[in-house]
């Protein structure tokens, strides 16, 4: 059995929401995913190259106690 993950092409529907939430790509078509992937995980990111996407549910909390949803925010991801 291959434990290769499987990615596909993002939804019309998830490319909608990443640019509401201020995310910007040149080529969409580029960015992949694993099924379950939220696009709310994701905020102010800039996409360029071939970028592949996992599914973030995990919760972390800072040292003050503080719960931060997992994702990437106010980031650049290249390839």
């Amino acid at each position: 059995m291959s434990r290769e993950k499987t990615y596909r092409n993002l939804a019309e529907k998830e490319i909608s929401t990443l640019k509401a939430n201020g995310c910007v790509c040149d080529d969409w078509s580029r960015i992949t995913v694993k099924d379950g992937f939220n696009p709310d995980s994701c905020i102010n990111v800039t996409f360029s190259g071939d970028v592949k996407l996992g599914v973030f549910t995990r919760e972390n909390s800072d040292i003050s106690g503080i719960e931060i949803r997992s994702g990437i925010y106010n980031a650049r991801i290249h390839s």
